[in-house]
């Protein structure tokens, strides 16, 4: 039987000063729920995104503990106004203050429990992505290739952890002198930034930039299941259904970075051999938990 989710609350603030938005979704008065800054959209795309989001993030939470609600903060505007330091600071700090709630901007999440101050950092984020690959390979490493887009932090880590575990991988970044830092330390296959989708590996990670995955890159994948640290993976919800048609398991971003700000890690793999034993999709668990 699935979970009764409980009535939402849904909210926006537009600042003229600022030239900002937000929307605020949460499914109680004791909320710690995701949070992302998106471009500049309509209000009726930012407000269907946020219940989205929300809905996400309630079940998740409800799996840490159920006397917690979930929810979802989206701050939107112009790209200009958002990549502007100080008036985001000063967006996020009123922000704050009419809602009553702490905005964790490093671990993506928002809070109306100020007691609460979860952290975790990249080396942490890139060791539960790994543990969810090996799950994903059975343990089996023997001959796995692991496909990583993106070699920030987290997509350096990862590179580390799969070459220790003798694990081969194929990198692409736009920088080439991170790529060649990668090739050099853990001794890995360059490709095209284009060409990542298109090799034939056990796992795509996508670990850069949001909405990589669309009809035109889902149709040159190569992979049998896709895990990344990358925000909004999907161009749109729709396009889940490629994937499934192509038989390529998607582990959703929103699970994994909500291990940034809920301590569920081991009831978030668990979660996970269930569904792959299974062969449905996690969020099909989550709501039946």
């Amino acid at each position: 039987m699935k979970k009764t989710l409980n009535t939402k609350d849904l909210s926006t603030f537009f600042d003229v000063e600022s030239n900002l938005k937000c929307i605020l979704c949460t499914y109680g008065i004791e909320n710690i729920g995701s949070f992302s800054i998106v471009p500049e959209l309509n209000l009726d795309s930012l407000k269907e995104a946020c219940l989205l989001w929300a809905k996400k993030s309630q079940l998740l939470v409800q799996l840490y503990n159920k006397n917690l609600a979930g929810g979802h903060l989206i701050i939107s505007g112009p790209i200009d106004e958002l990549s502007n330091l100080k008036l985001m600071s000063t967006f996020k700090k009123k922000v704050e203050d009419k809602y009553n709630i702490v905005i964790n901007d490093a671990n993506k999440y928002f809070t109306t429990i100020k007691s609460i101050k979860y952290k975790t950092d990249y080396k942490d984020l890139s060791r539960f992505i790994f543990e969810i690959i090996l799950i994903c390979l059975k343990k089996n490493k023997n001959k796995a290739k692991v496909a990583i887009q993106g070699l920030g932090q987290i997509g350096y880590e990862l590179s580390r952890l799969c070459f220790e575990a003798k694990i081969q991988i194929i990198v692409s970044d736009i920088s080439k002198q991170k790529v060649k830092k990668v090739v050099k330390n853990f001794n890995a296959i360059e490709v095209l930034s284009d060409d990542i989708y298109t090799i034939n590996c056990d796992v795509f990670c996508p670990c850069a930039i949001g909405a990589v995955l669309n009809p035109l890159t889902i149709s040159k994948l190569g992979c049998k299941f896709i895990v990344g640290a990358a925000n909004h993976q999907l161009s749109d919800e729709s396009v889940h259904l490629l994937l499934k048609e192509k038989n390529i398991i998607y582990i959703p971003d929103y699970i994994i970075n909500s291990f940034q700000y809920i301590n569920i890690k081991e009831k978030l793999l668990k979660v996970l051999e269930a569904s792959l034993d299974r062969n449905i999709d996690m969020i099909q668990v989550l709501e039946g938990v």
